[in-house]
């Protein structure tokens, strides 16, 4: 999330974060890329009818080929936590949708320890509003599988967030000295 609100917005002469509305970009994500996105919990949630979801899926998808086109734009930075839960198949779809595209990507991921990790899932739960209980469990494995089964090792960075942390002064410090 620091990432995300500290580089909203965030133009050089090479880089830029996309430009979907919020910082946060694993909605803006998963609709352009699920074949499920009529079940996103988070448009569910919001009461979406299926016309505003597809609406919102042809504005992602023409702000992400607008950024990709941009001929200033050398890289271009995308972040959102709730990639890494996708089916694989949507994350396989993603990739391709980028590598068709001539880009090369690079996954970076910051990783927590499982206390750490439960800790700030269980914080995000009650925000967004779940009253059960469930078992918490960051399941690394699961989530960087496609990635590492598709990209060159070199191309999936994996990080102990308070390792980079204690290098770089902050998180957001740190994501910028790995780009």
């Amino acid at each position: 999330s620091a990432i995300q609100r500290r580089l909203r917005r965030f133009r050089d002469e090479t880089t830029k974060y996309v430009s979907f509305p919020d910082p946060n970009n694993s909605a803006a994500m998963v609709t352009i890329f699920s074949d499920d996105v009529y079940d996103f919990v988070g448009w569910k949630k919001n009461g979406l009818s299926k016309a505003e979801i597809s609406a919102r899926k042809r504005r992602f998808t023409a702000t992400l080929e607008e950024d990709l086109n941009d001929p200033d734009v050398q890289r271009l930075i995308i972040s959102g936590e709730g990639i890494g839960v996708w089916p694989d198949e949507t994350k396989r779809e993603m990739l391709q949708y980028f590598q068709t595209r001539g880009c090369d990507v690079t996954v970076i991921c910051f990783v927590r320890s499982p206390r750490d990790f439960a800790k700030s899932s269980m914080q995000q739960k009650i925000k967004g509003g779940v009253k059960a209980v469930m078992p918490i469990n960051p399941d690394y494995v699961h989530r960087l599988k496609v990635f590492s089964e598709t990209l060159p090792p070199e191309k999936l960075i994996v990080k102990d967030v308070v390792e980079v942390t204690a290098a770089h002064g902050d998180a957001v410090m740190g994501f910028a000295a790995l780009c």
